[in-house]
């Protein structure tokens, strides 16, 4: 596997995540956000897709508690949104 698969790599699994945080499964949503926020911060140059897909996300989002943690995350990443 080279750099270039690892990269594509570093970019698909977060945005793939994301998609479980509409899920009724609160072990996986929970297991996502901590993966997410991870990821935010660790790389910075994907920081904008991350963040997009997180605000695309959002309105299918059913649990108040996830979505709470997901107003505090991109609090957090804030300068990506503005």
């Amino acid at each position: 596997m080279g750099a270039a698969d690892l990269t594509w790599l570093v970019v698909c699994i977060p945005v793939q995540l994301i998609e479980f945080l509409s899920d009724q499964n609160e072990l996986a949503a929970t297991d996502v956000l901590v993966f997410v926020r991870e990821a935010t911060q660790r790389f910075e140059q994907l920081r904008p897709v991350i963040i997009g897909k997180l605000l695309d996300t959002f309105p299918s989002i059913k649990s108040l508690k996830y979505g709470i943690f997901l107003i505090i995350l991109l609090g957090i990443f804030d300068e990506v949104i503005t």
